[in-house]
């Protein structure tokens, strides 16, 4: 993926958060599910810590990125508390958690994607 594409798509997906974060909750009323609010922020920033790891060529700055998108997380819980909604540190909770399967479902692609490249060449 070309570097400015993926930053483009990086950011258009920090937005798409921020505002599903921040405006009012009919867009998440999904039912009586238990936890289902958890399970959607990990999920939201797994993907944003997967997305972010294809931004940067060393593990180093992946953490560096995984830090940003953790501190991202952060800013977007304490201005919930300005806009009317509730600021939860289980929220901020599940967001490293997401975080963190994101970089580990990265590093799981990163090591398996050179043999699925190449036995995808090898079907004839």
């Amino acid at each position: 993926m070309n570097l400015t594409a993926a930053r483009f798509v990086i950011f258009s997906y920090a937005i798409l958060i921020a505002f599903l974060s921040l405006s009012s909750g009919e867009l998440q009323d999904w039912g009586n599910i238990a936890y289902l609010d958890k399970m959607q922020h990990a999920m939201a920033y797994s993907g944003f810590a997967f997305l972010g790891c294809f931004c940067v060529w060393r593990w180093r700055q992946r953490w560096a990125v995984a830090i940003s998108i953790l501190l991202f997380s952060a800013v977007i819980e304490w201005l919930q508390g300005y806009v009317g909604r509730q600021t939860s540190w289980l929220d901020l909770v599940a967001n490293s958690t997401g975080i963190l399967t994101g970089l580990l479902c990265y590093r799981i692609w990163s090591l398996y994607r050179p043999r699925l490249v190449k036995s995808l060449y090898s079907i004839r």
